[in-house]
């Protein structure tokens, strides 16, 4: 794929000077110990791109606004966004391209294969972008730098299969940047499933051109201003989403609850029936239970002990729900 193989108007000047660090409370730079950072165009431009991101909590609107400015900005013949899936291929969710130069990659998928383990480590622990010239036969790489410290690109030779894989596409110049999301934890409900977010690597922006090209250092230094505020959105737009699954979970377990609790007759079956579709299981079993305080392992081992005379004994029991995924 891209590794090593084997909107809205800017603001008056008046008002832009006191907004260039900030949108909605949101950090936009972080400037370099001269206090320089970038350039007056760089700044108003990302503040048009940062306003079109946080516009917007439609997660597919926020990635393909961000193609359509940079593309419109830095001018690449495309810029793509790949997002990573579980089982580690890839897939192209937003695309900003001149078809006149290259074809349209959107929606396709790319095996895992093409960006191997060690590469998306590399991306995630380094931070690492990558900047090709096919012409001039070189890769440059560009770590994350620290604070108060200016970007450095290091040139070395690029490796021929990587070579062959770009010049297959017809591009002959790239720049890839990592989408890494931090760690978050959301405050879920406790009875219902915790969707946490360790630090992943999510994707990559994807810069192509068809014809030989370098890049400045203080265009890496922007596109990873963009970068930070994708993030940030991304990580808003997936809150709003793990939100409103939690609502639509809470309603089902309701439905559960009322099969379970309000009416005359329980309806078991149709109760676990729900239970497994709300936890998407492939199956499940119902324990009807004459001690509710037992440690559900106890109660599995307790319950195959009963008789059946005791199980359907009239007293009070509670019931606990086995899911199988």
């Amino acid at each position: 794929m891209e590794i090593l193989h084997c909107g809205t108007a800017a603001p008056s000047e008046s008002s832009q000077s006191q907004e260039l660090t900030q949108f909605n409370g949101i950090p936009l730079l972080d400037q370099g110990s001269d206090g320089s950072g970038l350039s007056q165009e760089h700044h108003d431009r990302l503040y048009q791109i940062t306003s079109k991101i946080h516009t917007s909590l439609n997660l597919a609107e926020i990635l393909q606004a961000t193609v359509t400015e940079m593309r419109a900005f830095l001018e690449y013949d495309r810029v793509k966004i790949y997002q990573f899936q579980p089982d580690d291929h890839g897939i192209v969710v937003a695309e900003s391209v001149d078809l006149n130069c290259l074809p349209s990659l959107l929606h396709s998928h790319f095996p895992a294969e093409d960006i191997p383990p060690y590469a998306r480590e590399w991306y995630l622990r380094e931070r690492c972008r990558t900047i090709v010239n096919l012409q001039e036969q070189k890769i440059g790489l560009s770590k994350l730098p620290e604070e108060d410290t200016e970007t450095a690109i290091e040139y070395r030779p690029v490796d021929p299969c990587h070579w062959e894989y770009l010049m297959s596409m017809g591009v002959q110049s790239s720049v890839v940047f990592p989408i890494v999301l931090e760690n978050t934890q959301t405050p879920f409900d406790p009875l219902l499933p915790c969707i946490s977010l360790e630090r992943q690597l999510w994707g990559l922006l994807i810069f192509h051109h068809a014809s030989p090209r370098n890049i400045k250092p203080t265009n890496v230094d922007f596109i990873q201003e963009v970068v930070n505020q994708l993030t940030i959105a991304i990580c808003h737009a997936k809150l709003l989403e793990q939100a409103q699954i939690q609502v639509q979970q809470a309603e089902q377990l309701n439905k559960v609850r009322n099969l379970i609790q309000t009416y005359p007759n329980i309806r078991l079956q149709e109760a676990l029936v729900e239970i497994v579709r709300v936890f998407q299981g492939c199956g499940g079993r119902l324990y009807l239970c004459e001690e509710p305080t037992l440690e559900l392992n106890s109660v599995y081992r307790w319950c195959s002990t009963q008789s059946p005379r005791r199980r359907s004994s009239p007293r009070r029991k509670s019931i606990v729900a086995k899911v199988y995924s």
